[in-house]
């Protein structure tokens, strides 16, 4: 259910766009039917621009909650590789044949 958050935000911000955009239309057919014509353009043309743009923080924020995610999964290998790293170069130090000085 909360597994991939970011990408269900996203979806849900472009469904709410569309529907957004399908209410101003219908409304601006009813509002020409009932002869308010200027209304009625205005409605259908600023109404589905309007709820775009609107649908824009959202859409954002669901791909900023997607990066974030990333972001952990990606430094959460990093430094599994670090502390591996680390603990390979422990073991190759500690096994050296010991230098001695034979001055």
């Amino acid at each position: 259910m909360f597994s991939n958050i970011g990408g269900k935000i996203k979806m849900l911000a472009m469904v709410l766009c569309g529907i957004g955009s399908a209410a101003s239309i219908l409304l601006g057919i009813v509002l020409l039917v009932n002869e308010a014509i200027i209304v009625g353009i205005i409605f259908m043309l600023i109404g589905p621009l309007l709820s775009w743009i609107g649908s824009f923080i959202l859409y954002g924020f669901g791909h900023l909650v997607e990066n974030s995610d990333r972001m952990v999964s990606n430094t959460a290998k990093s430094l599994a590789i670090q502390k591996l790293c680390k603990d390979d170069l422990s073991f190759i130090i500690e096994n050296l044949p010991s230098q001695k000085d034979d001055t």
